[in-house]
């Protein structure tokens, strides 16, 4: 199970063929994870007790981390798409969630729109969930 949850650091820039879905959410549940031990130990650290080195250095380490995982989780999140027979091109619909971060007022007030990158975000998630093709499909064979 470890050597599982570690395998997207040993295939930082492959982005082809397929990974099965404990490889994935294995290390997608460790990136989380240690985002949010790295960040709320920060932020604890540097509001209530009166320790702002080691909340900046542990700041520094969460953006070193965040930044530095994204690429094993987006190669790990599309070989994850291959395993189910889509494109990776399909990890576009969490980039469209960025879009959350423009304020609704340059939208002109409309907050329609707002829901329309959290519903793209909650399909590709549930796409992610969805079990790999059992044979060889177009990306390769099947994870191991």
């Amino acid at each position: 199970m470890i050597s599982t949850m570690w395998r997207p650091y040993t295939r930082f820039f492959d982005f082809f063929g397929r990974a099965n879905r404990r490889e994935f959410w294995l290390f997608a549940l460790f990136y989380l994870l240690a985002s949010f031990l790295l960040l709320w130990s920060a932020l604890l650290l540097g509001l209530l007790f009166p320790f702002p080195a080691i909340a900046t250095l542990l700041l520094i380490a969460f953006y070193l981390f965040a930044w530095g995982s994204l690429i094993p989780l987006l190669a790990v999140a599309i070989r994850r798409l291959h395993d189910i027979g889509r494109s990776g091109w399909w990890i576009l619909l969490a980039l469209s969630s960025l879009c959350l971060l423009i304020p609704p007022s340059l939208l002109g007030g409309w907050r329609g729109v707002l829901w329309l990158p959290v519903i793209a975000l909650l399909g590709l998630v549930v796409m992610l969930m969805w079990r790999g093709e059992a044979g060889v499909n177009r990306f390769g064979v099947p994870p191991v």
